[in-house]
């Protein structure tokens, strides 16, 4: 019978496990987890309150809360200490040049905080950057809690797939809330926001197949949180978010293939390839590529209809572009990218449907 291989460590000394010290950083890290469990279901019934506010407001105390907690643990242990991991230096960067844009844009209050509840703005993006120090510091050779951090996520999820498949046999009118009135209305925000989680879940998922010895039951529950996960990146059919996924499990391919051929150079070239793996990645490829064609005819059984129109990465450069042609170093400041789009919208757009739609957003993350 297979057994698991991951433990949990309880090397430590009976008197060390209820130190105050120690009893502070438990308490963070279960602040932390129930923020992780929280963010892609919280929100208000009202219609009032953006998704947006709700999940701003429960990242931003859940991460202090967790952080000052954290703080004096370390604090009074003498453990406290930054990351030197290269990852960490190059986010701490970017951060950096982040406040420095912020502080140079043309509304600083508009670039830090924004109305309070925008997902883009500087004081929220600091927020995350600590949160991923702590996610970091607190399960730093601590297994069981990263088993925990991913449970949150795999649990999150759960809820998001039986909230929707509810509603796509019962209807959009099955709890809606007064605000979930569409069939891709959903908990986790946007209907992309659903493939984000849904493609997370995937790659935890298949990495937890391929790289850890579980028991049959766990190899079950992975293997079905894997469908599902395929199911409804299918359904919500983003071509981003599956190029991303492909590439995730190409890395994974790669490493497969290497690893076989350390093991048993004599093998033969076909017994070295990982089959499950390069079928995960024809089909996130073919999703990415011709995804409209493929997914057209479950769409229309399950009514969804995709409502989300993101401006195209072409355009999205353009008014990259001229940003930094006139702010070159630091740009327009986070936060700005519905004023920039506005002064250099490309005339192309005007003569099209949708030339009176303001774009807060870019076709991604970086261009904007």
């Amino acid at each position: 019978m297979d057994t698991p291989i991951i433990t949990t460590n309880h090397s430590d000394s009976q008197a060390d496990s209820h130190s105050p010290k120690n009893k502070l950083e438990k308490i963070s890290f279960i602040i932390l987890l129930i923020t992780v469990i929280l963010v892609p279901l919280a929100f208000l019934p009202t219609s009032y309150a953006p998704l947006d506010m709700s999940k701003t407001v429960i990242i931003a105390f859940g991460v202090l809360i967790s952080s000052i907690l954290y703080f004096i643990s370390a604090f009074k242990g003498r453990t406290l200490s930054f990351p030197k991991h290269p990852l960490t230096l190059v986010s701490a960067g970017i951060v950096l040049s982040l406040v420095v844009s912020t502080l140079l844009s043309t509304s600083i209050s508009k670039s830090l905080f924004g109305q309070g509840f925008e997902l883009g703005t500087a004081s929220l993006t600091l927020v995350l950057f600590l949160a991923s120090l702590l996610v970091v510091q607190l399960t730093h050779k601590e297994r069981d809690r990263v088993l925990y951090v991913f449970g949150g996520i795999i649990l999150s999820f759960a809820v998001l797939v039986i909230f929707h498949v509810i509603r796509f046999l019962g209807g959009p009118e099955v709890f809606s809330f007064g605000i979930f009135n569409a069939t891709v209305s959903t908990l986790a925000g946007k209907w992309n926001d659903v493939a984000l989680l849904a493609g997370a879940v995937g790659i935890i998922s298949y990495m937890g197949l391929v790289f850890i010895n579980l028991s049959r039951m766990f190899k079950l529950l992975l293997t079905l949180l894997l469908v599902l996960s395929g199911a409804f990146l299918f359904i919500v059919n983003s071509s981003v978010i599956w190029s991303v996924v492909a590439l995730v499990f190409v890395g994974i391919a790669c490493y497969q293939f290497i690893s076989a051929s350390s093991a048993s150079e004599s093998a033969s070239f076909g017994k070295k390839l990982p089959i499950l793996s390069l079928i995960l990645i024809i089909i996130a490829v073919a999703c990415a590529w011709k995804g409209d064609v493929i997914t057209a005819p479950v769409l229309k059984v399950l009514a969804v209809d995709q409502r989300e129109v993101p401006l195209p990465w072409q355009l999205t450069l353009d008014v990259a572009s001229d940003t930094l042609k006139e702010s070159p170093l630091f740009g327009s400041g986070p936060n700005r990218f519905a004023p920039q789009y506005l002064k250099f919208k490309p005339a192309g757009i005007n003569g099209g449907a949708f030339w009176n739609v303001e774009f807060p957003n870019g076709s991604g993350v970086v261009p904007t």
